[in-house]
């Protein structure tokens, strides 16, 4: 079995479905402010921007009840997302939860785009 996941834009907004877990996150567009640090969200509160041909998503206000890999709901992630090719994207992201670890640690990744039909 193969995890997938779907990224699609609308107006005002990015959606991004991951199959594996069922996961759907619905990311704003428009520059609003995140919600206050009192409300925590299993996906966390995430907020969408371009830089370029970049989708930057910087989300906080996870759930205390998450535990990512031992964070605490203060983790704070910043994802990017650039199309480098035609079937080629690049997936970076930074975690920073001071009470968790000691600095931002990093992953950048290269993903396939992959077709139901490829398989």
């Amino acid at each position: 079995m193969t995890a997938e996941s779907q990224i699609a834009q609308t107006p005002g907004y990015v959606v991004i479905v991951a199959q594996s877990n069922n996961d759907v996150r619905i990311i704003p567009l428009d520059g609003r402010p995140h919600l206050p640090k009192t409300v925590g969200q299993w996906l966390g509160d995430a907020r969408g921007r371009w830089e370029g041909m970049t989708l930057v998503v910087e989300t906080t206000n996870f759930s205390p009840q998450r535990n990512w890999r031992g964070s605490t709901d203060g983790t704070h992630l910043i994802e990017r997302f650039t199309l480098i090719g035609p079937k080629t994207l690049r997936y970076e992201f930074t975690v920073t939860d001071p009470t968790t670890w000691t600095r931002p640690w990093s992953i950048d990744s290269l993903l396939p785009k992959i077709r139901p039909t490829d398989l």
